[in-house]
């Protein structure tokens, strides 16, 4: 399909099962990826432990009125370097309380006066301990802070209660002076009456003002004693200023994700990138690996679907599936593919009186010798004769695949005018199949190609036999297989399922129409599209044994 086209569930499938096994390959590498970090990360664990906060006097009264503590300064006071060191002391330790307090975390509970105290370390049994130390540590100062402003308060009230005291205590000994100096006067009628009457007056003015002060007094100190009354009764009945609620306990398992959790996340998202990798390569793909595009690209049809034969059968004898005797699934479902580009061949050839036909490719590396010997033989086979010419001069191959010399009086010779008369060698796994070798490299192969004596050799071999098979350099490599197209019937286009892209292909059958060559059908080489599974592999042992190929 088109790179603009809207994608299908089709398309998905397809693209993972093109893609199968690089998907699985990912997946075994995240499942790799995410045991080795889950392997080599040191667990870390957490302890956490509660404590309430509740309304004391201490720094949070309006107009005499307990109110709510305010948390934000009580979380401050919790990680301050004063609790700190207390819980370094708690510890018993002599480690920096500084880099102890910045590591530890406080959270208010959500309506609530509870603050969860928190530590993170690789030591199980410590960040308990460090976590308790903080709690206990911050409870003790709140609730010291607490006790010392209800001590303060009764001890200035009485020291305030000895002064109302002494004060009392002068005036009633003033009081009492004044009443024995007054006994005295009164007893002593020798003395002046009228300076006794004035000091008797004055007496009486002193002790009323004395008798008064000795009033306040005691008015004071019975205040004084009702403060302190309702201060020790508050502070004896008052709940502690902060409470352990939930003190913290050694962790069993570590925070975060086990070895086995990272592994299996790991395995997901090698697969989940496998899967979208695949889809967005094939969406960007643009290799010919489509009959249908394909044959859009040559303009003309597809007349056979090869598998992949396997990277170590694609060179020398190794690649002669028609005349291999491995009995593996890819050499016989090869065959049955080559047999049915015969019958496709054939038909080619009876329907449009064809007989002479040129297997090109556009570029090196396709498969487009060995897919023009494995053709030949499966025709010779059918008791058709063949000649395979080897028209590739400047890197001959097919020799090596069957074993014969490249002779010197091959065709470049022959085209040379070096030699008049061309041997041909003859095959003797098939029987019916001959083959021109390449001969020596010449200067000017794609001229000779093109030359007259060129055409008049297909002519003269394509009367001695039933089908003539031409291997020709790739088009884009070089102008030979442009030259000698014009001299044969029929072309056919090998395309590489792997390689070849749909604009190369275009690029191609331009060259070739340029030329006035008649391209008539494409293969498609290496195919990975066509495996049934587990059944097909069946079916291809019981065929392989059955017919013995």
């Amino acid at each position: 399909s088109s790179a603009h086209e809207a994608a299908s569930l089709e398309d998905y499938l397809a693209a993972v099962k093109d893609r199968l096994r690089l998907i699985l390959i990912l997946g075994l590498l995240g499942l790799v990826i995410g045991y080795l970090i889950g392997a080599n990360g040191t667990d870390q664990f957490r302890a956490s432990a509660k404590v309430v906060v509740n309304p004391t006097p201490v720094g949070s009264t309006i107009d005499g009125r307990l109110v709510a503590p305010n948390l934000d300064r009580e979380v401050e006071i919790i990680v301050s370097d004063g609790v700190a060191t207390d819980a370094v002391s708690i510890l018993g330790t002599d480690e920096d309380p500084l880099p102890l307090r910045l590591e530890v975390e406080t959270e208010f509970i959500p309506d609530s006066d509870v603050i969860r105290i928190s530590f993170f370390a690789d030591d199980k049994e410590r960040v308990a301990e460090v976590v308790n130390a903080f709690a206990a540590a911050y409870v003790d100062q709140r609730v010291q802070a607490q006790r010392d402003f209800y001590d303060n308060r009764i001890a200035g009230l009485e020291s305030n209660i000895e002064v109302a005291e002494e004060g009392i205590t002068q005036a009633a000994e003033a009081i009492g002076s004044l009443d024995a100096e007054r006994e005295e006067l009164i007893s002593d009628p020798n003395e002046n009456v009228e300076l006794n009457r004035s000091r008797l007056d004055s007496i009486s003015v002193q002790r009323a003002t004395l008798i008064t002060q000795q009033n306040t007094g005691l008015a004071d100190l019975r205040v004084l004693r009702t403060e302190v009354t309702a201060l020790e009764a508050g502070r004896d009945s008052e709940v502690d200023a902060a409470v352990l609620l939930s003190e913290a306990l050694e962790p069993r398992f570590a925070q975060g994700f086990s070895n086995t959790t990272l592994a299996i996340v790991g395995l997901l998202a090698g697969l989940l990138f496998g899967v979208i990798f695949a889809f967005v390569s094939s969406r960007l793909d643009r290799s010919a690996d489509s009959e249908e595009e394909v044959a859009a690209a040559l303009g003309t049809g597809v007349v056979g679907v090869v598998p992949d034969l396997g990277w170590r059968n694609r060179r020398g004898s190794a690649a002669l599936a028609m005349l291999s005797e491995h009995k593996s699934v890819r050499i016989h479902r090869a065959r049955e593919a080559y047999r049915r580009l015969r019958t496709s061949v054939e038909f080619l050839g009876r329907a449009n009186d064809h007989r002479t036909f040129l297997i090109t490719s556009s570029h090196p590396g396709e498969g487009k010798t060995v897919t023009a010997s494995n053709l030949a033989v499966a025709l010779a086979t059918s008791g058709e004769r063949v000649v395979l010419i080897n028209a590739d001069m400047r890197r001959p191959a097919v020799e090596k695949m069957f074993g014969i010399p490249n002779s010197e009086n091959g065709l470049s010779a022959f085209l040379g005018g070096v030699v008049d008369k061309l041997e041909l060698e003859a095959v003797e796994q098939a029987p019916n199949l001959f083959i021109v070798p390449a001969g020596p490299m010449p200067a000017n192969p794609g001229e000779l190609l093109a030359s007259d004596r060129f055409a008049s050799l297909i002519d003269e071999v394509s009367d001695q036999c039933d089908v003539v098979i031409v291997d020709t350099p790739p088009v884009a490599a070089t102008a030979d297989a442009s030259a000698a197209a014009a001299s044969v019937d029929a072309v056919i286009v090998v395309v590489d399922a792997k390689s070849t892209s749909l604009d190369e292909l275009r690029v191609t059958r331009a060259d070739l129409e340029r030329a006035g060559a008649n391209v008539v059908g494409a293969i498609i080489n290496r195919d990975a599209t066509r495996d049934a599974g587990l059944f097909a592999r069946r079916n291809a042992y019981a065929y392989g044994r059955a017919d013995g190929s």
